[in-house]
């Protein structure tokens, strides 16, 4: 059971990856949006409407880069990546460094210092995280961008369906990835086997 301190360092840190989530997740929906409810405006362009037969090769990459995601998901999240993680040391500094400003936060400093060893491994997590989850997130929403470019390419608005679907699916999975990734760290930290070769 993690530490009240731990609570309080964690849920910050954690609602950065959230934050992230919902700002790459919500412009899928605003595609659809404006092409659902903008199509009169954009079909009325002299874009040339090309074949739906075009379609097909738009399906393929989008399917290249739904396979991407999982790619990425599975080489970004494997085992030994995240036990390779757990086993470096961590130092508060670390921890308690503000990106922006490269400097250290005081304030954070003392509640990072007051976690254990362990609480401090599970904190690191999530800034060894957020630049793979932020990869991960814009590859999905390339997909239904791909989706909206074929639809005011065909003029054919149901086009961009798929797309959005697949892309909100695979942005629905990232979104419960950083629990599993701190259940699967827990387990591992548990497990005395781990500091076998530590």
């Amino acid at each position: 059971m993690n530490s009240y301190e731990f609570d309080k360092v964690f849920r910050p840190k954690s609602m950065i990856i959230k934050m992230s989530w919902f700002a790459l997740t919500l412009p899928i929906l605003f595609y659809v949006f404006v092409i659902y409810y903008l199509s009169d405006i954009l079909w009325t362009s002299e874009i040339s409407k090309v074949d739906e037969n075009f379609k097909y090769y738009f399906y393929a990459a989008g399917i290249g880069m739904f396979f991407t995601s999982l790619l990425l998901k599975k080489i970004f999240l494997s085992n030994s990546r995240l036990t390779n993680q757990l086993r470096k040391d961590l130092k508060p500094e670390e921890i308690a460094l503000n990106p922006q400003t490269k400097k250290v936060n005081p304030e954070q400093l003392a509640k990072v210092k007051s976690l254990s060893v362990r609480e401090l491994k599970l904190i690191g997590l999530i800034d060894w995280y957020l630049k793979p989850f932020i990869f991960q997130m814009a590859v999905n929403e390339a997909i239904t961008v791909l989706g909206m470019v074929l639809a005011v390419l065909t003029q054919n608005k149901d086009n961009i369906m798929p797309f959005a679907v697949v892309s909100l699916l695979l942005c629905l999975v990232n979104f419960f990835d950083l629990k599993i990734i701190m259940d699967r760290a827990k387990h591992l930290l548990e497990d005395q086997s781990f500091y076998q070769y530590y």
